[in-house]
């Protein structure tokens, strides 16, 4: 009975690694302790739907008592599913690797079927030969795979699937240099993925990580967030980054240590939440500058927030909303310095602004943007995204801009 669980996981294990680009180290040993209680729901259910056909209170009987069995069940889900290392992303699976993964599977029950044939096929040779009485030298051998044994198999194909997945999903990470601007409508999120270390600008809320942030970095097999840096402290708009901390570890978080802080709780709770994942907690003031590797951050002003990213070659500046009188008295001040891309909130901004960084790409997280902004931004031949329209946008320093369909983020969801 223990091997069909196990040979049911094994086999839809590919298709899952290709549809939701994750696996869970738990999941034959899930689906070996919950297979009595799927078996005797599945029976239950049946016999109760019968009964209920011939006597009704007898199926509403039955039925009541498939409860226990159904809640453990749900027990079993739940308890798993909180341990730690429930769930591992694997990034994206192409169709070849999905080829070569059912290959495997078909040359382990090929080689197993061959070698019980083979097995039998012995036995009853030596039993014929024992009934004619022959010696054991004059027994003839049966052709077989030269080149593993039984006993290999099996640990052969572990490896090489395991070598399937891992390697090109190693190479890409190792390699890859890519900054991704989110489709959200709120807080504006951002994802730069520099050769194997991710940083989190940003989180949104719960809604945001769990449909959105979640679901991108499982895509791009991403097992923690080694940068995580709040610019927007109230509000509620970083309500995510608790939603974020019970899937991902965050090594590093950086978190805007501005008066304003609503709807967050306070900087302690944050501190201890981050440290029981084994990461650290790092206020940031005004001027604070951050490294990230291939990427600076630095607060120009922490209040607004007003924050300057030097990526590569290029720099970019998240604005915050403000007033336009704060707008004209920020550019007067002459700490705005020019940026190649300007990402605001897709509200109104001021030509003194938009004169101090003189933008070549605009980007807006937002479902629209403002339209004499946009008339402004023409007139300077300023390239215009926002995300309503483009949904998530990609950059890297070979091809520039791309934009991606919001479905590709949404195919699954950590609910």
């Amino acid at each position: 009975m223990l091997w069909f669980p196990i040979a049911a996981s094994v086999w839809v294990l590919p298709l899952l690694l290709y549809v939701f680009s994750v696996v869970s180290p738990y999941s034959i040993l899930v689906n070996i302790i919950a297979a009595p209680l799927l078996w005797i729901l599945s029976i239950g259910g049946m016999v109760s739907a019968l009964a209920g056909l011939i006597f009704p209170p007898a199926g509403s009987v039955l039925a009541q008592l498939l409860d226990y069995p159904a809640k453990g069940l749900i027990a079993i889900a739940q308890y798993f599913s909180q341990l730690p290392g429930n769930s591992v992303a694997v990034g994206q699976v192409s169709v070849f690797q999905l080829i070569a993964l059912y290959s495997l599977i078909c040359w382990v029950w090929i080689g197993g079927r061959r070698k019980k044939e083979e097995g039998r096929r012995k036995k009853e040779e030596g039993r014929r030969k024992k009934e004619e009485g022959r010696n054991k030298k004059g027994k003839s051998r049966v052709i077989s795979l030269p080149s593993f044994s039984s006993a290999w198999i099996l640990p052969l194909a572990l490896v090489a699937g395991i070598s399937i997945i891992v390697l090109p999903a190693w190479h890409v990470q190792s390699s890859l240099f890519q900054v991704t601007l989110l489709a959200t409508s709120g807080e504006p999120v951002l994802v730069i993925q520099d050769r194997g270390k991710v940083t989190l600008i940003n989180s949104g809320d719960e809604n945001t990580v769990r449909f959105t942030v979640l679901p991108f970095l499982q895509q791009q097999g991403v097992n923690s967030v080694n940068f995580a840096i709040a610019t927007h402290g109230d509000l509620g708009l970083s309500a995510g980054w608790g939603k974020l901390l019970e899937r991902l570890p965050i090594k590093t978080f950086y978190d805007k240590n501005a008066p304003k802080q609503i709807h967050r709780g306070s900087n302690q709770e944050f501190m201890t939440a981050v440290q029981s994942r084994q990461g650290v907690y790092i206020p940031l003031e005004t001027n604070s500058t951050v490294d990230l590797g291939s990427t600076r951050l630095q607060f120009v002003n922490a209040e607004i927030p007003v924050v300057e990213l030097l990526v590569g070659n290029r720099t970019w500046l998240l604005v915050g909303e403000m007033t336009p009188e704060a707008q004209k008295k920020l550019a007067a001040t002459g700490s705005l310095k020019p940026a190649q891309v300007l990402w605001w909130s897709g509200k109104t901004l001021t030509a003194e602004l938009l004169g101090a960084v003189g933008p070549q790409v605009a980007i807006a997280s937002a479902d629209e943007i403002d339209p004499e902004t946009a008339a402004q931004l023409r007139q300077t031949k300023t390239q215009i995204f926002w995300t309503g329209r483009d949904g998530a946008l990609q950059w890297t320093p070979a091809g520039g801009f791309k934009t991606t369909l919001e479905s590709e983020e949404n195919q699954t969801s950590f609910l």
